[in-house]
């Protein structure tokens, strides 16, 4: 009898043991609640875009100690959420560095870009490559904008060194134009300059007197005025040189009036045919 009663309170004992045992993943281990703590936390720390591998690795072995608690494996479950917490530790450090990292490269590839775009409008590129300063203008902007979260400096930099190329286009753009419009400014003055020179050829402004000429017959060139009257005109710009206009010297350089309003070369031929004469028919100028 007492036999049975040592082995009923044995059995009693072994029940209540599997019952509390069973009983101890009714619900998770508080390491469990802790862990998913610490992964939020690291992941509003922006773990997740900084050190991407890191945080998964993490929330693998969170996924682990659930998958072990819905297999009624405390201990299991607890250990890996342990992990889950330990790893946090580390990603938060490592995340902090490259963000502060991050934040460094990012500030500087915005100001190598302010720096392009200043040096894009001082080559003028507002005038001669607007479009293209205009798109770099804007992409420094979405670049500055990114850069309000704390999260997003890893994407700054490309947006920041878009920004510069599109300067760097712009100022070449806009150097070529300058040069094309200053080689077209060249290539306009050459021409022009051809063209007086030209022009001098045909109707020059200046006459070295041959010998044998008088002031009749030079205005009487057809590159001068085909027209022997109009030799008052010569004579009246060149009164220092000539005392007297039936007189004149080889070598002797003339100005030649050019576009002379039309009622001085009216008054010019109407003195050279009613010139008086010291003596009748002294040179006469006519014909």
């Amino acid at each position: 009898m007492r036999k049975n009663y040592f082995t009923l309170v044995l059995l009693s004992v072994i029940i209540v043991g599997l019952i509390a045992f069973s009983g101890c993943c009714r619900k998770p281990p508080e390491e469990v609640a802790d862990a998913e703590a610490a992964l939020a936390s690291v992941q509003e720390k922006c773990a997740e875009d900084y050190v991407p591998e890191d945080f998964q690795k993490a929330q693998d072995k969170m996924k682990e100690s659930h998958d072990w608690f819905d297999q009624k494996k405390c201990k299991e479950s607890k250990a890996a959420a342990l992990e889950v917490i330990a790893l946090s530790d580390e990603i938060e450090k490592k995340a902090e560095y490259t963000q502060q990292e991050a934040k460094v490269k990012a500030e500087e590839s915005i100001e190598k870009a302010k720096a392009a775009i200043a040096e894009a409008e001082r080559a003028k590129a507002a005038e001669y490559a607007s479009a293209l300063l205009s798109e770099s203008k804007n992409l420094l902007a979405t670049a500055e904008e990114t850069m309000k979260d704390e999260c997003a400096y890893l994407r700054v930099p490309q947006l920041a060194d878009s920004a510069a190329a599109k300067a760097g286009q712009a100022k070449m753009a806009a150097e070529e134009e300058i040069r094309r419009i200053e080689e077209r400014k060249r290539a306009e003055e050459e021409a022009r300059r051809r063209a007086e020179e030209e022009a001098l050829r045909a109707k020059p402004r200046n006459w070295v007197v041959q010998k044998g000429e008088c002031l009749w017959k030079i205005s009487e060139y057809e590159k001068i005025y085909q027209d022997p009257f109009q030799w008052p005109l010569i004579y009246n710009a060149n009164k220092d040189q000539i005392k007297d206009p039936d007189l004149i010297f080889p070598d002797q350089n003339f100005v030649i009036p050019r576009d002379v309003p039309e009622e001085e070369v009216k008054a010019a031929i109407k003195f050279a045919k009613n010139r008086p004469w010291p003596v009748p028919n002294y040179l006469f100028d006519g014909k």
